[in-house]
Order: C-alpha cells, then sequence, then structure tokens
C-alpha cells in the first residue's frame, strides 16, 4: 500500500508539525491529522505509520503524550470521515500497472526526432520505471535527481527532459515542489493523442527490451549514447531484421546518423549487439544484461553510474538532507529520519 502522494503528504505535514511554534501547535497537529485521515480511510496510508511519524513530531515541537493522542484521535476520526479521494489515482495496483503498461505502449510506438524528442523519450521511459516503483501513473514525486539517477544523468538534464514532457503533455505538475518535498507530477498521454496512438510502424511494437531490462542508467549506455541506446532497444523489441530506412521511421533517427551509428567500427556493431546485412539490422537474438556488463567493460564506463550517485549523495549531504550513514535528515530541525534513500545504494562517507 505504497502511495507517493500520501507519502508527500506525510513528510510534508511532518515537517509542519515539528516546527510550529507554541500556541499553535495543537492546531497544526489536529490538521495534519484531519488531512492524513482521509488518506487512511482511502486505504492509501496505514494508520499506525501516521500515528507514529505524527507523534514523534509533536514530541520534538514539545507537545506532551496526553495532548497528542487526543489530538491525534480526534483529527484522524474527523478526516476518516471524508476519505481522500482522487479522479487522477488508481487504487487498484494490477488497474494501475494496466495504464502505465498503456502509456509506455504510445510512447514506444511514437517516433521521437531530433535531441530533444529523443531527450523526451529516455526521460518518458525512465519516468515510467519510477511509476512502476511508486505503484501508479498518478501523483508521482519526481525530484530531478531522482529521474537523474533513473537516467544515468546529470541533473540538468533530467530537469530538460521533465519540462520538454511537461510541455508535449506527457506530465502534468499536480504541486510544485517546496522546500520540504519535489513536485507532484501525474503522467499521462496527451489529450491530442488520447485517442489514437499515433504509431509510426506497420504494427505496434512490443514494450519491454533491453532497456526496461537494464534501466537507462545502465554503465554501457553512457559509451552507446542516447541514439545508440534508442536504436538498439527499439531493434530488441522489435525481435526480427528491419531494414534501416523503417528503423529510421519508427525512431525518427535521421538515416545519415542511422548509418554512421551502425558502421562496423560503432559500438553497436563492434561489441557485437546487432547484427547487420547490407540492408538491414537487427539486435542480436541472445542480448542480455550480461552483454551490457561486457561492453561497459571492454568500453571503460564501467563503475559510471556508481560515481555520479556518488556525486549526487555529496550533493545531498552538502545540502543537510543525508547524513554521514546516508540516512534522510530533516533540512530544518537537523534530525536523523532513520531510513536511506536505497536507489542511492551505499553513500556512507567512505563510499562518497
Amino acid at each position: 500500500m505504497r502511495n507517493g502522494y500520501a507519502f508527500a503528504v506525510l513528510s510534508a505535514e511532518e515537517d509542519r508539525v515539528r516546527s510550529t511554534r507554541p500556541g499553535e501547535r495543537n492546531n497544526v497537529l489536529f490538521w495534519a491529522a484531519v488531512r492524513l485521515g482521509g488518506l487512511i480511510a482511502a486505504e492509501q496510508i496505514s494508520r499506525s505509520l501516521v500515528v507514529g511519524r505524527l507523534t514523534d513530531a509533536a514530541r520534538i515541537c514539545g507537545l506532551g503524550d496526553l495532548e497528542i493522542d487526543g489530538t491525534l484521535t480526534s483529527g484522524i476520526s474527523r478526516g476518516e470521515s471524508k476519505p481522500h479521494r482522487s479522479p487522477r489515482r488508481i487504487v487498484d495496483r494490477a488497474t494501475a500497472l494496466k495504464e502505465i503498461d498503456r502509456i509506455e505502449r504510445i510512447i514506444c510506438d511514437r517516433a521521437w526526432p531530433g535531441d530533444q524528442g529523443r531527450l523526451t523519450y529516455l526521460t518518458l521511459r525512465s519516468v515510467v520505471s519510477l511509476a512502476r516503483t511508486f505503484g501508479g501513473p498518478g501523483e508521482l514525486p519526481l525530484a530531478v535527481r531522482r529521474v537523474a539517477a533513473e537516467m544515468g544523468g546529470h541533473k540538468n538534464r533530467a530537469r530538460d527532459g521533465l519540462q520538454l514532457a511537461r510541455k508535449g503533455g506527457w506530465l502534468r505538475i499536480v504541486k510544485d515542489a517546496t522546500s520540504t518535498r519535489p513536485a507532484i507530477y501525474d503522467l499521462r498521454v496527451p489529450p491530442a493523442l488520447a485517442a489514437q496512438a499515433n504509431i509510426k510502424s506497420a504494427a505496434p511494437v512490443p514494450v519491454g527490451g533491453i532497456l526496461n531490462q537494464a534501466g537507462p542508467s545502465h554503465d554501457a549506455f553512457r559509451a552507446l549514447g542516447d541514439i545508440g541506446l534508442i536504436s538498439l532497444d527499439h531493434l530488441d523489441r522489435r525481435g526480427d531484421w528491419l531494414s534501416r530506412q523503417d528503423l529510421s521511421a519508427e525512431t525518427g533517427i535521421p538515416m545519415s546518423t542511422l548509418y554512421k551509428h551502425l558502421s562496423p567500427r560503432s559500438p553497436l556493431v563492434a561489441q557485437n549487439l546487432v547484427e547487420t546485412r547490407p540492408r538491414s539490422v537487427r539486435a542480436v537474438p541472445t542480448l542480455s544484461v550480461e552483454d551490457l556488463d561486457r561492453v561497459a567493460a571492454s568500453l571503460g564506463t564501467t563503475g559510471a553510474n556508481e560515481r555520479r550517485l556518488r556525486g549526487i549523495a555529496r550533493e545531498y549531504r552538502a545540502l543537510g538532507r543525508i547524513d554521514a550513514d546516508g540516512n534522510w535528515r530533516d533540512i530544518t530541525t537537523g534530525q536523523t529520519l532513520g531510513d536511506k534513500p536505497t536507489w542511492l545504494g551505499e553513500v556512507s562517507s567512505d563510499a562518497a
């Protein structure tokens, strides 16, 4: 029952309660409990988690346990009388994952020409992966650094990709970012495309492929570049020989650029990731993540993503968001919150 939006609300209310001054503490705690009570009633977050986290926050701001218990009980009860219902949120996980699959299929079946198109495409594939982690396409807390880690790129590149996705209508911002939480987005099909997928190929290209298996942040993709990554993933999803002309039409990559990236000396061909004929090309039938590991080792990019994550960890530590052991910290109070951003991996002082 993990809901990115509900956890973002809980974090924001915790911060508000912790920083409340005397004279306002009971009132602020009560309305925090009301808001979260609605989410409890909608089964988007557990009661025990809400009570535990708000109790700790209220103790920090100076309230006693007797006051806290009474205020939380009355506030949650009031909130539970009006369950939170968002028309954007799909509560059933199976239905949510089907919707993510539908959106991904439309993304994959479109051509994405130009540098901006390719950046939008890779950003959306990364957001789709995060949507599966968070449990649905609605109300996604998308920190720029988190998206950058998923993409295997710099935060400025992730920021540009998110802006392009918003401009294209694929992402709709629900709540602006604050000092305590990232911006909240909905992932959706743009209204102009909602009735049709605008498929460039003769038949829909299967969803899946090496990009889903390895993730956009795999070290080998740093050596292959955007065009190599998109070409390889598309060919892998196609699963058979494809003419260069069709590959160009389906991906939006110009023919002249494809010829360069499919030449005998290119990483795709030289590293035995694709097979070529005079007029057609295909991904090797046995393509796997182990092949990408081999390519990363051969081209000297092994460990690139780990170094990138360590850089993010150092930046988070400099901002006061994590402590020396990699635990989240409250930037207002300096309190260690006791859980780690697992996507950063091991971010202790020695590792960073």
